[in-house]
């Protein structure tokens, strides 16, 4: 919800899709992300699929950027150790690697 609240554009994307199951995709891949958060080859491969799932689904590099912010605010508050700005900036870059190559390969 924070997110449609925040960049109300996005919600297109969701058109065909509820929003439940979304919410149960979305914690099973925050979940995986953050049990292997110092495996960035897991991270990458996952990350990899998940990119060019979404660019059939009309998914464009500026939304990632979107999804990442807010992501890392949801995480930030309920996140039980403690956030500081290295951790952010390594998920970030873990994040964003993967991403940024769907993108190039299209």
């Amino acid at each position: 919800q924070r997110l449609f609240a925040e960049y109300p554009e996005t919600t297109t994307l969701f058109k065909s899709v509820t929003i439940e199951g979304q919410h149960k995709k979305l914690l099973a891949s925050m979940v995986m992300l953050i049990k292997h958060l110092r495996d960035s080859a897991i991270i990458e491969d996952y990350l990899q699929g998940l990119g060019v799932r979404h660019q059939q689904y009309g998914v464009e590099a500026s939304h990632y950027e979107m999804f990442i912010e807010n992501w890392l605010s949801v995480i930030s508050e309920f996140s039980e150790q403690e956030w500081n700005e290295p951790l952010q900036k390594r998920l970030i870059r873990q994040i964003k690697t993967p991403l940024r190559s769907v993108h190039l390969h299209r």
